[in-house]
């Protein structure tokens, strides 16, 4: 049996969530080139896409405390942001794991991973963070490398899903949980 599927190897959370986000997205513009896909919209304006995902709203919204506290993340464990953004969880996870853990933040828009490292790079925490440009069908993980693969208002976005998730678990260490938070569905 594929070890993708077994449930001892990987415990899924999935929240679904019926209720629409505090923005409305209409007020956010894309750019869509014709080579990519309807799932990959690149924001027209990355820096106000960035303002929107800091909002401090967003943590009423998303209480990414408890998000946190509910993947009861401990010092040494390694996570795996996919879709990391604004490093708006990423932070969040670098002071659960501390420096004794590693978080790796993964986003497919450069300008984003660029703001996220320099966000982090102001935090008043030590912390081992790996940044990755990934490539819209897969995160470039290392093989083996985290105890939770973490995606919030990601799964959307994703085209081949199944494709996507098998290249993903080759990333879990044994044990190893996905953790999926989307708003969409």
């Amino acid at each position: 049996m594929n070890a993708f599927i077994r449930a001892t190897t990987i415990t899924f959370f999935i929240v679904a969530l019926s209720m629409a986000p505090s923005l409305n997205e209409s007020r956010l513009v894309y750019a869509q080139p014709h080579d990519q896909s309807p799932h990959h919209r690149r924001p027209a304006d990355v820096r106000q896409y960035l303002e929107h995902l800091d909002r401090a709203e967003r943590d009423t919204d998303q209480q990414p405390d408890k998000v946190v506290e509910a993947l009861n993340l401990k010092p040494g464990l390694s996570v795996a942001d996919i879709g990391a953004g604004s490093g708006y969880f990423t932070r969040r996870f670098i002071r659960a794991v501390t420096e004794k853990g590693k978080v790796y933040a993964i986003d497919i828009e450069p300008d984003m991973l660029q703001y996220e490292k320099d966000t982090i790079a102001r935090m008043p925490v030590p912390s081992t963070v790996e940044f990755i440009l990934a490539q819209p069908d897969n995160p470039r993980l290392p093989p083996q490398s985290v105890d939770l693969i973490f995606l919030c208002n990601v799964y959307h976005h994703l085209d081949h899903r199944s494709a996507y998730f098998s290249n993903v678990q080759l990333a879990l260490k044994p044990g190893g949980r996905i953790a999926i938070i989307d708003f969409y569905h």
